[in-house]
């Protein structure tokens, strides 16, 4: 597992360390019944924060997943 993909599961687990989404299948939605768009939208700017990136409206699409989040952010960091 990748130093940023380890990251942002800890930072999922500290938005929300009861429910949070099935982390087995990182390519499945991360918003579900337990991690809704607010506990999302929190993950994002916390993942903007731990790495010192941006993710722009038009990107949001691109992060919904766990895979999704983690290349997007190694992509940003490597630039």
């Amino acid at each position: 597992m990748s130093n940023v993909r380890s990251r942002i599961i800890k930072l999922i687990h500290d938005i929300r360390p009861l429910g949070t989404p099935d982390l087995s299948k990182p390519g499945a939605p991360l918003v579900d019944g337990d991690f809704d768009s607010l506990d999302f939208a929190s993950l994002l700017m916390a993942v903007e924060d731990e790495f010192g990136i941006t993710i722009d409206e038009e990107s949001v699409h691109k992060v919904g997943t766990l895979d999704g989040l983690t290349e997007f952010t190694e992509g940003q960091i490597q630039t």
